[in-house]
């Protein structure tokens, strides 16, 4: 180490990072380096109508939008202007509009959302981490400033010609999304099942623009050059301004920046006849990428691509050195393991699960991938002069893609393809990456029992997790219904699960707790009623790989089509369907749910009618359950309820239409938890029944206001708690 002295800078620079970042969190003293909101975004809330002038320096479509990215940005305040960092602009404006265009724009604001439950991806820090404060749906937009970048625009003409080739030589919009995700960094096109399917195999990162795509482009274009007669200083030249106006092109990502940096090492060192060491050219990336954002120090992206090539530079060459067997096979292998090892805590910490297979899995794809990208490469080229042969010169690439999809199914299919493990505490990365670290040295010293053991102490601290404590929480899936109950008996339940304003509430905000939580399964799903706000994101969860053992439905005469297809869903898919009347109860582990409604021959005036009512009970903690009731249902339970309750969940997101004073007079609740969304079309909760609680002198929880929230049995005591902006 004291021969790399990039190395010792990289990591006190990093270090001190980490510090500054965490006394800012921890609020103990006020820094210019934070994750706070900026002042000009600290000025306005979201749907606003504002004003902000800006450069445009990049542009991209997504969902059929042009999205301008635009810095040297001043937010309008009356006669003021407040500076702000960078923003993003979605329009449909027609004009055309280039990098470098001084442009102003009034339209509603979009804040970034922090976090409302635990496992929610941070859409406020990922854009925090890229010096982004907001976005902007324009409404009106001119151009104040006609001056643009030549450079720029060529290249991002280029690039969307480029991608105009790959809709033409491919088959269909899918293959054409993974080239142009693959070579132009263009992911647009890249579609959501592609995606999903390389991320469970443990492939996606490769269809990332990155050292290994800029290594290859820039590394064939140097040994062409040389074929060709040029020096290895003039050959070096050339590839060096290639590679930049191929990152800049791609969109400059974190990953194709350092792989640039470490490309740029590489070739001065040739050029000069210096060595190159992969360790310092790491360093000096992480150096420059932190300088000009030193919030991508908790960025994924950053965190995963400098992760990989720690790996492949510290770790792999110890193990390799280790094992006596020198085959390419085992080298490449070694290298993947060693990706791993480093990356595992990073991946564990974003995605909760780990693919299985996919240090196998990488052995195939990781070598043959330069062909996919050259085919690629020189499919678009040539379909500038003629599709027929850009799609004969794309042909490889195409099989290839095919293939990977069929192994990433296949491993898909094979038992343990992905190991739920949760998210691990930050505590249990610090012991892990120290025990890796230690592990390392002994492996130097060829001290081999010392380091299995050690091994087994890096995978037990970071898979384990916390005795389960009983743990009901009420999901923020917005306006519908979603409530996780974790007993101590390790037995989960689900009751409902849907969102009419949260699209893919099953995948981004159901799922992500579940498996945040290390919850491998779902045992119990009960459905209280299969309206859209209490099933769609049961339905995705079903669609998924998660596993769900038994879905209990209200047994009812009425079934109408949501009923009946949700049912038949169900046992199409291997889950055992079972039905819940009124007397029914289901016990586990201390936990009793018992069933006050609706009663077989219910004759119910709507679905809301029929909702499933549940008397929850464990230990000290009662709680009622009352899914959407309406008046006729409420008053019936009213006649039967004989105990008071510490929990009621109010009845149909806040509705005025339930939850009267006599009911409420009969449970003698002291908490109300009202689940519905921000800004709701329906304005609930109403007023009428917030009066009503308040006057029953009840404490309001509201997730649209606190987030998920959570309730815990301690012993006697019941502790609770709310997660947004965590």
């Amino acid at each position: 180490m004291s021969k790399r002295p990039l190395c010792i800078g990289a990591l006190v620079y990093v270090l001190v990072i980490a510090c500054l970042l965490l006394i800012d969190t921890l609020g103990l003293a006020s820094l210019p380096l934070t994750t706070k909101e900026s002042m000009a975004a600290s000025l306005i809330n979201n749907n606003e109508s504002i004003s902000v002038t800006g450069k445009v320096y990049k542009q991209e479509e997504k969902n059929e939008q042009l999205l301008l990215y635009i810095k040297h940005v001043y937010l309008k305040q009356g006669s003021k202007k407040v500076k702000a960092n960078n923003i993003i602009i979605y329009t449909n404006h027609s004009k055309a509009i280039s990098i470098g265009n001084q442009i102003e724009v009034i339209g509603k604001s979009k804040k970034f959302q922090k976090p409302s439950n635990l496992g929610q991806f941070n859409s406020y820090l990922y854009y925090k981490s890229q010096n982004i404060d907001f976005g902007i749906q324009a409404m009106k937009l001119e151009i104040i400033d006609t001056k643009y970048s030549f450079i720029q625009n060529t290249l991002s003409s280029f690039a969307r010609q480029l991608g105009s080739n790959f809709d033409d030589i491919t088959k269909n919009i899918s293959e054409s999304g993974t080239f142009k995700a693959m070579v132009l960094g263009d992911k647009s096109d890249f579609t959501a099942d592609i995606k999903e399917l390389y991320q469970k195999g443990g492939i996606l990162h490769a269809f990332c623009v990155s050292g290994l795509h800029i290594g290859i482009i820039g590394m064939f274009l140097f040994h062409i050059l040389k074929k060709c007669g040029l020096g290895y200083k003039t050959a070096g030249s050339i590839g060096i301004v290639i590679v930049i106006c191929y990152a800049n092109m791609t969109g400059f990502g974190v990953s194709a920046c350092r792989a640039m940096i470490m490309f740029i090492v590489a070739m001065l060192a040739r050029m000069l006849g210096r060595t190159y060491d992969i360790l310092s050219a790491v360093a000096l990336a992480a150096i420059l990428v932190l300088m000009e954002n030193p919030l991508y120090l908790v960025n994924t992206g950053f965190l995963l691509s400098f992760g990989a090539m720690l790996g492949i530079g510290a770790v792999t060459p110890i193990l390799i050195k280790t094992i006596p067997y020198k085959s390419g096979i085992i080298k490449a292998f070694l290298s993947s393991l060693g990706v791993t090892v480093v990356t595992l805590p990073i991946i564990l910490s974003s995605y909760y699960e780990f693919p299985t297979y996919s240090i196998l899995l990488n052995l195939v794809v990781l070598p043959i991938m330069s062909y996919v990208l050259l085919s690629g490469i020189l499919g678009c080229l040539c379909a500038e002069f003629s599709v027929s042969l850009g799609s004969f010169m794309i042909g490889m690439g195409s099989y290839i893609l095919r293939l990977y999809e069929a192994l990433c199914n296949i491993a898909k299919k094979l038992p343990f393809s992905t190991i739920v493990i949760g998210k691990p505490l930050i505590v249990q990365i610090v012991i892990y990456y120290v025990l890796l670290i230690m592990m390392l040295y002994l492996l130097q010293r060829k001290e081999k029992k010392r380091y299995l053991l050690i091994v087994i102490f890096m995978i037990g601290i970071l898979t384990y997790r916390m005795p389960n404590e009983f743990t009901v929480t009420f999901l923020d899936v917005g306006q519908g219904d979603g409530i996780v109950i974790q007993s101590v008996d390790g037995t989960n339940y689900m009751i409902d699960g849907g969102s009419t304003d949260v699209r893919n509430v099953g995948k981004y905000r159901i799922l992500p707790y579940l498996k945040s939580n290390g919850i491998k399964k779902l045992d119990y799903c009960i459905l209280t009623h299969p309206d859209e706000d209490h099933k769609s994101g049961l339905i995705e969860i079903i669609n998924s790989d998660y596993k769900i053992d038994n879905l209990i439905l209200p047994d009812i005469g009425m079934k109408d089509d949501a009923f009946t297809e949700l049912e038949q869903l169900a046992k199409e898919s291997g889950i055992h369907v079972f039905y819940f009347s009124k007397g029914n109860k289901l016990t586990k582990g201390g936990l009793e749910l018992e069933c006050l409604h609706p009663y077989k021959e219910y004759g119910p005036e709507s679905r809301n009618d029929y909702s499933t009512v549940l008397s929850l009970r464990y230990g000290e903690l009662d709680m009622l359950l009352t899914g959407d009731i309406e008046t006729k249902g409420e008053k019936e339970i009213t006649e039967i309820i004989t105990k008071d309750y510490d929990i009621l969940k109010v009845a149909h997101h806040g509705s005025k239409n339930s939850t009267s004073k006599e009911f409420l007079d009969k449970i003698n609740a002291e908490y109300a938890i009202i689940s519905c969304g921000e800004n709701n079309r329906y304005g609930h909760p109403h007023q009428e029944l917030l009066q009503r609680l308040e006057a029953s002198k009840m404490e309001v929880m509201i997730t649209k206001d606190v987030g998920a929230i959570t309730i815990k049995v301690k012993g006697k005591e019941l502790e609770y708690s709310g997660y947004k902006g965590e």
